[in-house]
């Protein structure tokens, strides 16, 4: 609220037009951001920095009364050089879903998701946007391991070997709900969203999520320690995060 403020009363008080640039950053945290670009501020002091904590991303709004020797873009690729590889994922005023859906509705792809520890999150995020009917098919939410079998045709030798929240489900779930949609791409996601149900081998945080094409396959397992509910919205955005960089970029 205190940063609207700021920037609204910035704005009316302004007699000349300012220039923006709104870049948006995932897997950075604000402090790491704020470490990053004290030294910029004090080197571009003509230029007003806006921070937005907006889980699971960050926002920082730049903002100058003139740009004509290109300082907006000099402080862009400084902050590029520092940060995480990709995790300046958009520059503008759309965030992740928005800009994965443009994507895919730009190059005539489809979407589809087969969801466990994410409960259809995934696919809520990529359904509420106007217009995404025309890139998201549909998603199965596969929270028991018998739906994971009846529906997706996960193999029961799998299961029972591997258990649900494996590499090797994760990507049968990803391609099994690719063919079944015909999509262009399946997501597939299992894992353990607490607080409760982890153990040794698989703490409570852990999550395999398995991308493809039809052609090729990526998994990445990971675990993340967040509570119950921002969990699942970290990892719904990390899906998409990974769909960006390794089959849209």
């Amino acid at each position: 609220m205190e940063w609207f403020v700021i920037r609204y009363l910035s704005s009316r008080l302004s007699l000349s037009s300012n220039i923006e640039k709104c870049l948006r950053f995932f897997g950075l945290g604000e402090f790491e951001l704020e470490e990053i670009i004290e030294p910029l501020e004090k080197q571009f002091s003509s230029v007003s920095f806006y921070y937005e904590a907006k889980f699971p991303e960050v926002i920082l709004t730049l903002e100058s009364k003139c740009d004509t020797d290109n300082t907006l873009d000099l402080i862009i690729e400084n902050i590029r050089h520092h940060v995480k590889p990709k995790s300046l994922y958009h520059i503008g005023n759309e965030n992740l879903v928005q800009v994965i859906g443009q994507q895919l509705q730009t190059r005539g792809y489809t979407i589809s998701t087969a969801e466990s520890c994410t409960a259809g999150y995934l696919a809520n995020l990529l359904g509420k946007e106007p217009g995404s009917s025309k890139h998201f098919l549909g998603s199965v939410i596969a929270y028991d391991n018998s739906i994971k079998r009846k529906i997706l045709h996960v193999d029961e030798h799998l299961l029972k070997t591997f258990g649900a929240v494996s590499k090797e489900v994760a990507e049968q779930m990803a391609q099994n709900v690719q063919q079944l949609m015909n999509t262009t791409f399946g997501i597939g996601i299992s894992g353990i969203a607490g607080p409760s149900g982890g153990n040794e081998d698989k703490p409570v945080g852990t999550v395999h999520l398995a991308i493809t094409d039809g052609k090729q396959i990526l998994h990445k397992q990971r675990i993340f320690s967040f509570e119950r509910q921002r969990f699942i919205e970290y990892v719904s955005w990390y899906a998409l995060f990974l769909l960006k960089n390794n089959f849209l970029s």
